[in-house]
């Protein structure tokens, strides 16, 4: 169960990150 948190949580950061290259206009 944990293990599918952290892979949720990794991917989050992931999609977050990215979406801030693409849009810094967020800050």
């Amino acid at each position: 169960m944990s293990d599918i948190s952290v892979l949720l949580s990794s991917k989050k950061v992931l999609i977050n990150s990215e979406l801030d290259k693409i849009l810094p206009e967020k800050s």
